[in-house]
This record gives C-alpha cells, sequence and structure tokens, in this order.
C-alpha cells in the first residue's frame, strides 16, 4: 500500500512504527479496539522526508550546524533559531497543502487542534502547540513544531556530516472544549491491585497541577463496576480552551465541592479504561475529556515507558546500504546501520579533473588519476572501518562529458544522451575507458584489506557483460580474494531477460529503481521538467521486484559454486512500500542515500519483525 500524504487513523497499523511513530500505533489500536477517541490525522514520516527533499532541508541545516564544533548554550540556542528559520521559510508545495487542509477542513473545521510528535520526546513543549485553529495558524504551527522536532534530532548526532534524519512523524489532534477530564489507572497505584482501576477528575480541560491539587477520586472495583472508595476535594478554579490559550476561570460556589462525575460516568469510564487494560500487558495510564459530544480518551501512557530508540543496534537480515561517492563532501560519519556501500559513484572524481577521461588516459596525467581514483576507494574504506563497497564505473552520459575539456574529439551530439551512449556500450566501444577502470581496482585490491566489488554501469544486453567479464578475467581480477562482479538491473529488459546473462560470473545484481522508473515510463529522470510529473508507480516496480526474486530463485540452482547470488534494492527516492517487500522478498540489501539510512533501517527492522510474527 502506497504511503498517503496524511495518514488517517484507521489506516495507521498500515504502515507501522517507521511510518506512523509509537503514538500513531497507539491511537491505531485504541480506534481499532473500538475505544473513543478525538479525530486523528498523521503526516508519516515518509511525506516529511519527501518535503525535506525537495527543499533540500539537510544541506541547508548541515550547512547551518554550529553544534559540529561544540555544543555550548550559546550554540545549541543560535542553531535552533536558525533551523526554525530554515522549516519555517521553506515553499511548501501544492501535493503537501492540498491534502493537509482538505484533513483540516474535513475533521478539525469545528474545534481546536493539537500537534503532537508522533515518537515522544521528553524534551518537546506539548502546550505550545494546542488549541490552534484556522488555516494559517495550523501551517504555522505544525513547521514550528517540525523544526523542534527536527533539532531533537540533530542534537543526538552534532558531529555527523551531512545530517542524517528519520523525521519524526507529526499527529495532528482534534481538541474539544470538555466539560469535565482527567486521568485513570490501570491498577491501582497505592495498592497495584489488579481488580481496580482509580479515576481522577477535574472541572473544565486538562491540567496536570489541578490534577495533583484538587481532582475528585474514585476507586472502582472492576468484578462489580461499584464505586469502593471516593474523596471529593473542594475545587476552586477550572480551564478553558481559547484560541491559542488555557484560560483559568474561577469556580462558582456550586461547584467547589460538587462531585464531577455521577455514578454512570464513572462506571462509564472504568470500563473505557479497563477494556484498555485487558488489551495491554503492563501498568497504563489513561487520559480521557469528557464533552458535550460525549467521552474520548486522548491518550494512554505506560507508567514505564518503553525506549522508543533502541540505544543499540538492532541486527537485521536483510543490510541496509547507501550510495555515495563525492569525493568534495565530508566523507559519511555512517551510522551504525549502515553496513557498506552499494553504490559508489566513481564519475564525481573524473569530473572533477575538468577533463575528458580519455583525454587523461591517453596523457601523462593517467597515473595522476588512477591515483585520485585509488585514494577515493581508500578514504571510503577507511570510514566504513573495511566494511564492503560496490564501485561503480563512470556512469557519465555524452551531454556531461561535453562539459568536460577536450571532449569535443570523443562524444557525439546527441538528442536523448539518457538512452544514448553510455555505460556497457560505451565501455564495449571505447575499451580503453574500461581498462582504466580495471587498473584503478587492481591497484585498490593491491591495498585493500575489505570486499571491493566492480559494478559495470548501464548493461544493456547480455553480450556487453560477457565482454566486459572477458576483460575482468584477462586482468586476472577474479583470482584475487576480495574482488566480486555486479550487475545493476536498470531497465526491463535486464529483468524480463536475467535467465540469459552470464549470472554464474555474478556475485549479486541490484535493481536501480529509479533508471527502471524512466524506462517503463519514456521518460528522462535527468529532466526534472519531465519526471517531476510522473511519480513512481510502486505497483509496477513491485511486479518486477517479485518476477526479479522468483528468477534468482530459479538461477540459485544453475551456479557452479554455493555463493548466493545478492540482490539488492537500491532506491534514490525512499519507498517504505519498496523496502518493505524487498525485505519480505529476501532480498539480502536496501541501499540508500546517506540521509534515508535511519528512515530504511527502522523499516527493514519493522519488517522483519512482522514476519517473525507471522511465522511464530
Amino acid at each position: 500500500m502506497a504511503c498517503p500524504v496524511v495518514v488517517s487513523v484507521d489506516q495507521s497499523l498500515h504502515f507501522g512504527v517507521s511510518q506512523v511513530g509509537t503514538q500513531g500505533i497507539t491511537f491505531g489500536k485504541l480506534f481499532a479496539e473500538g475505544i473513543p477517541i478525538p479525530e486523528i490525522a498523521i503526516i508519516p514520516t515518509e511525506t516529511l522526508y519527501r518535503l525535506s527533499q525537495e527543499n533540500h532541508l539537510f544541506t541547508q541545516i548541515s550547512q547551518a550546524n554550529p553544534l559540529s564544533s561544540g555544543g555550548t548554550p550559546a550554540n545549541r540556542q543560535k542553531f535552533k533559531k536558525e533551523i526554525n528559520t530554515i522549516i519555517t521559510t521553506q515553499k511548501l508545495p501544492s501535493w503537501f497543502l492540498k491534502e493537509v487542509l482538505h484533513v483540516y477542513h474535513r475533521k478539525f473545521i469545528n474545534n481546536f487542534v493539537q500537534i503532537l510528535p508522533g515518537i515522544p520526546f521528553a524534551q518537546f513543549e506539548t502546550s505550545h502547540y494546542m488549541q490552534i485553529e484556522g488555516e494559517a495558524n495550523l501551517l504555522e504551527s505544525l513547521l514550528e513544531a517540525w523544526a523542534e522536532l527536527i533539532f531533537f534530532e540533530v542534537e543526538k548526532q552534532p558531529h555527523i556530516r551531512p545530517i542524517h534524519i528519520a523525521p519524526t512523524p507529526i499527529i495532528l489532534q482534534s481538541q474539544q472544549q470538555p466539560v469535565i477530564s482527567g486521568i485513570g489507572f490501570t491498577a491501582h497505584p497505592n495498592t497495584l491491585s489488579k481488580s481496580q482501576v482509580l479515576i481522577k477528575s477535574i472541572w473544565g480541560a486538562p491540567d496536570s497541577n489541578l490534577i495533583h491539587e484538587e481532582s475528585d477520586s474514585y476507586t472502582v472495583d472492576v468484578r462489580t463496576w461499584h464505586i469502593v472508595e471516593q474523596v471529593i476535594a473542594q475545587k476552586t478554579k477550572q480551564l478553558r480552551r481559547e484560541p491559542d490559550a488555557v484560560v483559568t476561570l474561577k469556580l462558582s460556589d456550586h461547584y467547589r465541592d460538587a462531585s464531577t462525575l455521577t455514578e454512570e460516568q464513572v462506571q462509564a469510564i472504568a470500563q473505557v479504561i479497563f477494556s484498555i487494560k485487558q488489551k495491554r500487558l503492563g501498568h497504563q495510564i489513561v487520559s480521557w475529556e469528557l464533552s458535550k459530544e460525549g467521552l474520548f480518551v486522548t491518550g494512554v501512557q505506560e507508567t514505564e515507558l518503553a525506549e522508543t530508540r533502541a540505544s543499540g543496534v538492532k541486527k537485521t537480515s536483510t543490510k541496509l546500504y547507501i550510495s555515495t561517492g563525492n569525493p568534495s563532501k565530508h566523507l559519511p560519519q555512517l551510522l551504525p546501520q549502515v553496513e557498506g556501500i552499494g553504490v559508489m559513484r566513481s564519475e564525481y572524481t573524473l569530473a572533477k579533473f575538468g577533463i575528458h577521461p580519455l583525454h587523461v588516459i591517453q596523457s601523462k596525467q593517467k597515473y595522476q588519476l588512477v591515483h585520485a581514483m585509488v585514494a577515493t576507494i581508500q578514504a571510503y574504506q577507511q570510514a566504513l572501518h573495511l566494511k564492503p563497497i560496490i564501485y561503480r564505473s563512470q556512469n557519465f552520459t555524452s551531454s556531461e562529458l561535453r562539459q568536460l575539456r577536450f571532449s569535443e574529439n570523443y562524444e557525439p551530439t546527441e538528442a536523448n544522451p539518457y538512452l544514448g551512449y553510455r555505460g556497457g556500450l560505451q565501455l564495449l566501444r571505447q575499451p580503453e575507458l574500461l581498462q582504466f577502470e580495471l587498473e584503478v581496482l587492481e591497484t585498490a585490491l593491491e591495498r585493500s584489506q575489505s570486499s571491493l566489488g566492480f559494478m559495470p554501469s548501464f548493461v544493456r544486453t547480455a553480450q556487453e557483460l560477457e565482454f566486459i567479464i572477458a576483460q575482468i578475467e584477462k586482468k586476472g581480477l577474479f583470482t584475487k580474494p576480495h574482488f566480486s562482479l555486479w550487475l545493476q538491473l536498470n531497465t526491463p529488459e535486464n529483468i524480463m531477460n536475467l535467465r540469459s546473462y552470464p549470472t554464474h560470473k555474478l556475485a549479486g545484481i541490484s535493481v536501480n529503481v529509479k533508471s527502471l522508473h524512466a524506462l517503463l515510463l519514456g521518460i528522462d529522470p535527468d529532466n526534472p521538467e519531465i519526471s517531476e510529473h510522473y511519480a513512481v508507480d510502486t505497483i509496477v516496480i513491485e511486479r518486477y521486484m517479485e518476477q526479479l526474486a522468483q528468477t534468482v530463485e530459479e538461477l540459485q540452482s544453475l551456479r557452479n559454486f554455493t555463493q548466493p547470488l545478492h540482490v539488492h534494492l537500491h532506491l534514490e527516492e525512499y519507498s517504505h512500500d519498496l523496502v518493505a517487500l524487498a525485505v519480505k522478498l529476501g532480498y539480502h540489501a536496501i541501499t540508500v542515500k546517506p540521509a534515508a539510512a535511519q528512515i530504511a533501517h527502522a523499516a527493514i527492522v519493522e519488517t522483519e519483525e512482522k514476519q517473525l510474527a507471522f511465522l511464530q
């Protein structure tokens, strides 16, 4: 199921913790159990990640980050303001505004709204994001809350550049005007009796100080639903919700000593609390409100909150890799979840020379370029502490190469460079380029103590791969202990005709979703004016992924050595659905951009845990 821009509470359980957070799952379970809750809408992680990518927010925040030089109070405050400015001044795209405002008018227009983080943060001031009304106020508050949550995330990793953020999902919750509010304990906090629930109540809107100081208390025996103990406090005030504020009102004499709840109301609330208790392990505190519209549970909290984010890294069967390759950027201080580089692009180092690669190869500068390429590989190996790297041969189009000096001697002028003279065809026609890249790999392997794979770019036919394999054999690289050969699947033909390819020499294959999507729709992904009109059709991609899994299973029995053919999914644009499917199909690894590493790892963990629970 594709993740919508805004997730409704009745759909939240379909998308899991990685998309809607622990709070989103809690509300989803309450709804599914028939517990009365206020209107809920969730802006999932994937929506916020998409906004971040489109508006280049990660880059802007990385550039503004002063915490890398020390998290002093002054630096923290300055950075918090800078993040707030970056987030709140971004231009919100129409696809986001349309869906959020549609939900606002459909669900919240007659009530106030409050904003909650999908994953609890102790530092998050919920009181700043309550009693919101009006479109402009909602959007402004939403961005300010998001900025605060991003700051909390960045504080956990101040020295990592570029910033890696898995956006915290954001929950919009309807707020009514309660006549009475309070909390309920699924077990009496004093006696911890399993047969009793405790209810505390006050007049008006909820307030923790009032509940502590002057609330009525009712202890109910759940075996008979009788009130076994009742304490009526002397009450002096109540709270009323107003736009962006809570107003304190003085109570009239009639309400000061009166019971806030009738016996019937106490029993009804106790039954709701007990039904929540029956569905959960552990002691719960239930927040509730009683308005003219009825009783609503506004939140459920364990008294001993489980950690929302594991302190250590949860190991998964499906590996997480990243795509990278630009040596002019800071080398990634990788998150511990990352287990290697699935696509290391070589074209960045080649482009840094500013000269057409063939011209360099045919000159005295060749060995300088070899040295530069090897140095890039070694820098990443050091950054990854000898984790595996898959090096991809240069993937320039002719138009990109024509921007380099001396290119007029080598490059044709093509109407559609993306579909033109590049990748495997270029290595076939200009074998000097292939020999150069193999020389780079040979030199790096002589100094390498970790796995180094080679992935030729944009191979269109089995014949092109056969030519490349023959050249690798001549070079003797297959005898090197750390060398492996990979095939990137860019076209539907690659997947449909994989059985005809010489897979016996391959260690693995990697599905390039961006390229596959572009060629299925006949668009150039490098042309944003065209590609932005065609979102990835996950249903079609999923069919190809399923067909590939079946083909690979058949090929395993034909291979003449025991090492299995590994399958990677390469996502330049993150998709929760495709990650989940890859895990279910048994793909060995997911490759994403560094900024998506956290969200991808959470999705892998979640999917594997669901599979394990199903098997048990």
